[in-house]
C-alpha cells in the first residue's frame, strides 16, 4: 500500500509529531534530509526520558493505570511554529501510551495546505495516519513505525549521534522546540516540577531542560533556546501551560489545557485492527499500477542509495495541483550513512507541468530538455523533477542522464523496504 501523502517519505520524515504539525526539525521543504537513525544508545536514553516514571512497554492491553494521576490527563491546545497554527487534542496515559490527533489550519497566502494526522503510541509502536485537510482521515490506512527512532526525542538523540544531518546554521528551538512541544502534550511532569509550586498556583517558571536533551545540544554546539513556561494548578493538578520556545529566526508558541486527570488508563488506548494497518508504507502498489497520468520514468539509484519510498500522490498534495509519482532514494535502511545525500523525484505530466509554469524546456540536462537550471527535465511527454540534496547537486547532470521509462511493477520490486 503506501504511507499517507504528507508522510509519504516517512523513514526521512525527522519527527512524525512535527510533521503532523508542519513544524521544523528537518521537516520543512519535504523532510527529506530529516533521516530516521537506527537505534543507539543516545536515542534511548532521550527517547526514554520520561522511563523514570513509566516503564516502556509494548501493545498495552493490561490494565495498569497509575497510582500518580500527574501523567494521566486529556489535553486540548494549540501550536503556532512561525506564524503556522495547529490544534492538537488527545488522551495520554502516559508518556508511552497516548492517542492525539494533530489539525494543521495551513494558509492560503503562502500556498501551505492543513493536514489532519492522527497518531497511536503504544509503547515502542506508533501508528500514524494523515490526511489533506478536506481528505477523511478515516478513509486511509494506518502505518507503523518504531517510536524510539521517529519522535522528536529520538530524532535529536540522532543528530547528537550524528545519523542524522543538521543545518550549520540551525537554532536551538529548531533543535528541541518539537521535543519540547512532544513533552508538554504527553509527558508535562518531566518539565513542570508539580511539588514544587503551591496546590493552585499560577505561576512563570523557568524550566530545566532534560539532561540528555542539554547534552545533545552540547555535542552539536548550539545554545539552548530561551524557554519560557507559565503553569496554572489547581489542588495540586496541572491544569493549563503555555509555552514559548525561541532562538534567532525561530519561535514556538503553545497552549495547552489538561482535564480528566487519572481517568485515562493505558487500556484506553488501543491499536488500530491489524486490517487497518498498511503492511507495505514504502510502496503504493494498487496507486502505482493504476496511474494513468503519464508515463513512468526513473533514474538509476545514484551511487550508495536506493529506492525508499514510491508513492502517488493525490491532487491536493502537489504543488501543481494534479497526481504525480515521487520516488523517494536514500541510503539503505541498514546504512550508517548520515543521510547528507539523499534525492526526490517527481514524476508528472507535461500538460500538468506547464499549467504551473508554462515555460519552454530549453536547457539541457543529461542529454534531455530541461528548464529550472535542470531541475526538471522532459522525457518523452513526461516531466521529472529532480530534487537533490546539497550533496548531490554536483551529480545532477549524469543523475538525468539514467532517465527511462519504468513500470509500476519494477518500482514496488526496487523499493527496500525500511519497516
Amino acid at each position: 500500500m503506501g504511507a499517507p501523502a504528507n508522510l509519504r517519505s516517512s523513514r526521512y520524515a525527522g519527527a512524525l509529531l512535527a510533521g503532523a504539525l508542519g513544524l521544523g526539525m528537518g521537516c520543512a521543504g519535504g523532510g527529506g534530509a530529516a533521516g530516521l537513525a537506527e537505534e543507539s544508545t543516545t536515542s534511548t536514553e532521550l527517547d526514554g526520558a520520561a522511563d523514570d516514571t513509566v516503564a516502556a512497554g509494548g501493545d498495552s492491553t493490561d490494565d495498569d493505570s497509575r497510582d500518580d494521576d500527574s501523567s494521566a490527563f486529556r489535553a486540548e491546545g494549540t501550536v503556532t511554529y512561525q506564524g503556522f497554527e495547529s490544534g492538537v487534542s488527545g488522551v495520554v496515559a502516559d508518556a508511552e501510551h497516548y492517542s492525539l490527533r494533530y489539525e494543521s489550519r495551513g494558509d492560503e497566502s503562502s500556498g501551505s495546505q492543513g493536514t489532519v494526522t492522527e497518531q497511536v503510541r503504544l509503547g515502542t509502536r506508533l501508528l500514524v495516519r494523515s490526511v489533506f485537510a478536506g481528505e477523511s482521515v478515516d478513509e486511509v490506512l494506518w502505518f507503523e513505525v518504531d517510536a524510539d527512532l521517529v519522535s522528536a526525542l529520538g530524532y535529536l538523540a540522532a543528530l547528537s549521534a550524528g545519523e542524522a544531518p543538521a543545518s550549520d546554521d540551525i537554532g536551538g528551538a529548531d533543535l528541541v522546540g518539537d521535543a519540547l512541544v512532544e513533552l508538554l502534550f504527553t509527558a508535562p511532569e518531566l518539565l513542570v516540577d508539580l511539588d514544587s509550586l503551591e496546590p493552585d498556583a499560577a505561576a512563570d517558571i523557568d524550566p530545566e531542560l532534560p539532561d540528555a536533551m542539554v547534552e545533545a545540544l552540547d555535542q552539536l554546539r548550539v545554545a539552548e533556546p530561551s524557554v519560557e513556561l507559565t503553569v496554572e494548578l489547581e489542588g495540586g493538578r496541572l491544569m493549563r501551560a503555555e509555552m514559548r520556545v525561541s532562538s534567532p529566526g525561530t519561535v514556538y508558541e503553545v497552549e495547552v489545557d489538561y482535564t480528566d486527570h487519572g481517568e485515562v488508563e493505558t487500556n484506553d488506548v488501543v491499536a488500530p485492527p491489524s486490517s487497518e494497518i498498511d503492511a507495505t508504507p514504502w510502496a503504493d502498489e494498487e496507486r502505482l499500477a493504476a496511474f494513468a497520468e503519464t508515463d513512468l520514468v526513473a533514474p538509476t539509484a545514484p551511487a550508495g542509495l536506493v529506492l525508499v519510498g514510491a508513492h502517488v500522490l493525490s491532487a491536493p498534495a502537489t504543488v501543481e495541483g494534479c497526481p504525480q509519482v515521487q520516488l523517494d532514494y536514500g541510503s539503505a535502511p541498514d546504512s550508517e550513512a548520515t543521510g547528507d545525500r539523499f534525492l526526490t523525484v517527481f514524476v508528472l505530466s507535461k500538460p500538468c507541468a506547464n499549467g504551473a509554469d508554462p515555460s519552454p524546456f530549453e536547457e539541457t540536462l543529461g542529454g534531455f530538455p530541461s528548464r529550472r537550471g535542470g531541475y526538471e527535465v522532459l522525457v518523452g511527454s513526461t516531466v521529472v523533477q529532480l530534487a537533490p540534496s546539497d550533496a548531490l547537486v554536483a551529480e545532477l547532470d549524469a543523475i538525468a542522464a539514467t532517465l527511462a521509462p519504468t513500470t509500476a511493477d519494477a518500482l514496488v520490486a526496487t523499493v527496500v523496504p525500511w519497516g
